[in-house]
């Protein structure tokens, strides 16, 4: 709806870039055509990238949304956030952090931010509640759709498999080929070694390959090279095998949508961001971009030399960003924040950041910024001041 706001065809305006709304918008009720309309945070949004397949960092980031939105919230009403939880949130491992988090909400207090948890109908009554009169639709216009969720039919007495999510001996062993050996092979050789193996690195190795010889359509058994990589990223995030969630969402070129406002974030606290591999040509971030611009400066700048570490910056970048929203003071005479040199100070001391959960990587990240560890001392995080 706000892609309509400043649209005016004489002046020559096209309106609101698109840009993902914040924390802040998302606690809003909205009117639009008569509609009410609810929105739930960024973080949980799966439609583009893996932010909230590790359950640990999900609740991190509902908990730093929620500090964020009682620091920042000045508007009139109370603000309303939803949280989603998924099927998937609850298989194995991640069954026992979220219900600890769900007894947390429901106790009155989260991360030291006092909550309460009712029913949305009863909830709306005391939300800010915002008119979108700028959307007028003419005749010969398409309303807008929004699309509303529906909860799954479940059967009565059913029982969530909590072992449904560990991740089979085929799936999670090592790769048995490398890039380097096939690059070169035929066609035909690479497809047919792609139909035997069921290790899922193996089988992002090899359509790598093919991505970039015979490109997305290009037809495979199991559909085209884009479509089957697609199943392999939604089936790694769901196994947590994250060396292949990273390898495959840098192939297919993911873009995080929270980016973008976490970059404003770090250009509102007067801090510049630089983007691109250590040792080589970085790009200077001085003033707020949309997130497809921001991708193609990232790929650009990352994809000669490392594609995985395309998506791994986009991690730093909305990591570093929650941490400057809440304790900006940390911050305090540092003007610009080197990502690359971040990553290259976590590869060097030996972490093997592209396979580890965004919650490790998270807290190495901290270790960094207070200093706890010595070995890292030298680099005083990278970011010149």
């Amino acid at each position: 709806a706000y892609l309509h706001l400043g649209v005016n065809e004489k002046l020559g305006l096209s309106g609101r870039p698109e840009r993902p709304v914040g924390c802040l918008g998302t606690s809003k009720i909205y009117r639009i055509l008569g509609k009410t309309v609810v929105c739930y945070p960024i973080v949980f949004d799966l439609s583009d990238f893996y932010m909230s397949q590790d359950v640990m960092l999900l609740i991190d980031d509902i908990q730093n949304a929620l500090q964020f939105i009682r620091q920042y919230w000045k508007m009139k009403g109370r603000p309303l956030f939803l949280v989603l939880i998924r099927e998937d949130n609850i298989r194995g491992s991640r069954f026992n952090p979220i219900l600890d988090m769900l007894a947390s909400f429901k106790n009155g207090y989260v991360a030291g931010v006092k909550v309460h948890v009712d029913r949305l109908q009863t909830l709306i009554s005391g939300a800010m509640v915002e008119q979108l009169d700028f959307l007028r639709i003419n005749e010969t216009e398409e309303i807008p759709e929004f699309r509303s969720f529906e909860e799954l039919d479940v059967p009565k007495h059913s029982k969530v498999n909590r072992q449904s999510s560990i991740p089979s001996a085929d799936m999670e062993k090592q790769p048995e080929v490398r890039a380097a050996d096939w690059k070169n092979r035929p066609t035909y050789e690479i497809l047919q070694k792609l139909g035997d193996c069921t290790c899922l690195a193996s089988q992002a190795i090899l359509l790598s390959i093919l991505l970039g010889r015979e490109g997305p359509h290009f037809i495979t058994k199991d559909g085209t090279v884009s479509d089957f990589m697609e199943r392999i990223y939604r089936k790694a995030g769901s196994n947590k095998l994250w060396f292949v969630v990273r390898y495959t969402a840098a192939f297919t070129q993911k873009i995080a949508s929270s980016i973008a406002p976490h970059i404003t974030t770090f250009l509102v606290h007067g801090k510049q961001v630089t983007l691109g591999v250590f040792g080589h040509e970085e790009a200077v971030i001085s003033n707020p971009l949309s997130p497809g611009v921001i991708k193609d400066i990232i790929y650009s700048k990352c994809n000669p030399y490392d594609e995985r570490e395309a998506v791994l910056q986009q991690e730093l970048v909305i990591h570093i960003g929650w941490i400057i929203s809440n304790t900006p003071e940390l911050f305090s005479g540092m003007l610009k924040i080197r990502v690359g040199s971040v990553i290259f100070t976590l590869l060097m001391s030996s972490i093997f950041v592209f396979c580890i959960t965004r919650f490790v990587i998270y807290f190495y990240l901290s270790y960094i910024m207070f200093g706890w560890e010595t070995t890292l001392d030298w680099c005083h995080w990278q970011i010149t001041v």
